[in-house]
C-alpha cells in the first residue's frame, strides 16, 4: 500500500512539474528574454560603409561566413537548397561585400552530409546572387565552429580586417571561440529572432505557442554549446 501511494506521489510530482516546464518554454517571457540575452550581445552593422579605407599595407577586408547547412536537392538553385541560416549568412556577406570597397568573401565549411562542402555550396550560391567568383575564397574544412576558426587562422593567420558573419544567437560563441584561436574579428551579426515591432501585443501572443519551444530550444543548443566550449578549455 505504501509503496502504491509512494508511486501515485512521484508521478503526481511528475505531472506537475511537467506542466509547469511546458508552460515555461511555451510562452514569451523566459524564452524571449533567454534568447534577447544572446542576440544583443552584438551589434548589428547597419551602415557597412562606415568601413571603407580600413585597410593598410595592401591587406584585405575579409567577410567570413560561417557554414550552417544546406540540402541536396538537384531540382533547386542553390540558393533554394540553402538552410534559412546559410541564406541569411550570405545574403548579409554579400550587403557588406556591396557596401564595403575592396572586400572579399571568405567562405568555409567541409562537405558534412552533402555532396560538396559547405563553402563550395555559398561559393555557388554566391554567384548566383552575382557576386564575381574572383572576390571569393574558399576554405573546404571544418564541421563546426572551432574547426572553421582554425581553419581560417592557419589559412590567413591576424593580418587581415576580418568580419564574422553567423546567426546572432550564436554569435557569443563564434566570438569566443575565434579569440581562442588568436582572432579578432569584427563581429557581423544577422538572422535576428527576435526584432522589435512596433505594434501592441495581442492577448493571444501569450498564449502557449510551439513559436516559443523554438526559441527555447535555440536558446538551450547555444547555452549547451558554450559550455561545452569552456569544458573543453576554450572561451
Amino acid at each position: 500500500m505504501l509503496y502504491t501511494v509512494g508511486l501515485e506521489a512521484i508521478a503526481y510530482w511528475i505531472f506537475v512539474f511537467s506542466f509547469f516546464y511546458l508552460v515555461l518554454i511555451s510562452t514569451p517571457w523566459v524564452p524571449e528574454a533567454l534568447l534577447a540575452s544572446l542576440e544583443n550581445q552584438y551589434q548589428h552593422i547597419l551602415q557597412p560603409q562606415q568601413y571603407n579605407n580600413i585597410v593598410k599595407n595592401g591587406n584585405e577586408i575579409h567577410l567570413h561566413v560561417l557554414g550552417a547547412g544546406d540540402s541536396n536537392d538537384s531540382r533547386l538553385s542553390y540558393t533554394s537548397q540553402l538552410h534559412v541560416s546559410s541564406l541569411y549568412r550570405i545574403t548579409e556577406a554579400i550587403r557588406l561585400h556591396n557596401a564595403i570597397s575592396g572586400s572579399k568573401i571568405v567562405l568555409t565549411g567541409n562537405s558534412g552530409t552533402g555532396t560538396i562542402p559547405q563553402a563550395e555550396f555559398y561559393s555557388h550560391a554566391a554567384q548566383e546572387l552575382g557576386i564575381d567568383k574572383s572576390n571569393i575564397n574558399i576554405i573546404a574544412e571544418g564541421w563546426n565552429t572551432h574547426h572553421e576558426a582554425v581553419a581560417y587562422h592557419k589559412q590567413f593567420g591576424t593580418k587581415h580586417k576580418h568580419f564574422l558573419i553567423t546567426d546572432a544567437v550564436h554569435m557569443p560563441r563564434a566570438m569566443m571561440i575565434f579569440k581562442s584561436v588568436g582572432l579578432s574579428p569584427i563581429p557581423a551579426p544577422t538572422h535576428y529572432r527576435l526584432r522589435q515591432n512596433n505594434y501592441k501585443r495581442q492577448i493571444t501572443d501569450y498564449f502557449p505557442s510551439s513559436h516559443y519551444i523554438t526559441y527555447s530550444e535555440i536558446v538551450l543548443q547555444a547555452y549547451m554549446g558554450v559550455l561545452w566550449a569552456k569544458i573543453r578549455g576554450i572561451g
